[in-house]
């Protein structure tokens, strides 16, 4: 059965919406990554100003009874309850595990600078949802249609 040009018209624009589709997304999922990243920084940085604050707190010397011992004075130290031996950070940072997600990631300084643009990136994020939403609108039509079609010809 030979194919007719409509047919391969059809095919070709379904192909082309396909492309389209798929790079929009691809658009749409680097976007909300690079905002995930940002959003990952400013974390990063709230959790060390806290853990500095808390670590800084937990540090002071608290007041020793006379019943405790000159030994006990000299090697009790206070710990972190989340990190009882004060070595989890330098470990996270060796792990090789860290190491390689880092390489897969932007340099930071790339992400610093983008966290300038973010309030552009949030007032573009609406007009992303919408030309995705309008799309997809028209992409259930057309299946829709494209499916009403197919029975239409088999009967």
């Amino acid at each position: 059965p030979q194919v007719s040009r409509a047919q391969t018209l059809w095919a070709r624009t379904y192909n082309r919406i396909v492309k389209w589709h798929s790079k929009h997304q691809l658009n749409y999922w680097k976007l909300y990554a690079q905002q995930l990243r940002v959003e990952n920084v400013r974390l990063r940085q709230l959790k060390q100003t806290t853990t500095s604050l808390t670590t800084r707190y937990a540090n002071e010397e608290e007041p020793t009874t006379s019943s405790d011992s000159e030994a006990e004075r000299l090697y009790h130290r206070p710990t972190n309850k989340d990190d009882p031996y004060g070595d989890t950070d330098d470990e996270s940072a060796n792990d090789d595990c860290h190491r390689a997600h880092t390489k897969m990631q932007r340099p930071v300084a790339t992400v610093t600078t983008v966290a300038a643009v973010a309030p552009e990136e949030e007032a573009e994020e609406p007009e992303w949802d919408e030309e995705f939403l309008a799309f997809m609108e028209v992409s259930a039509r057309h299946r829709l249609e494209r499916s009403r079609l197919k029975n239409e010809s088999v009967h």
